[in-house]
């Protein structure tokens, strides 16, 4: 990794730090964390899908050009047969 990569690292370190302090330090998400744990709703799973929503929140502040986006498709069956044009 050369020294721009580690600094830009280091960059989106400290971003998500900040980002936490912020959201945990908020009186609100304070309260409703609080009562989500009292009845059990904060488990592995609703963590997951927090850090999906702020990804997903990312892509729409930051959108990529269709062609940055990699998708694997699964193979299903057999593939069609190319049509001929005259």
């Amino acid at each position: 990794m050369d020294s721009s990569e580690s600094y830009m690292d280091e960059l989106y370190e400290k971003l998500s730090a900040a980002i936490m302090n912020a959201i945990t330090s908020s009186k609100d998400v304070k309260s409703l964390m609080k009562e989500m744990g009292s009845h059990g709703l904060i488990t592995e799973s609703a963590v997951f899908n927090l850090l999906l929503s702020l990804e997903e929140l990312d892509d729409y502040v930051n959108p990529k050009p269709f062609s940055d986006k990699i998708y694997k498709l699964e193979p299903s069956g057999t593939p069609p047969k190319p049509k001929t044009v005259l």
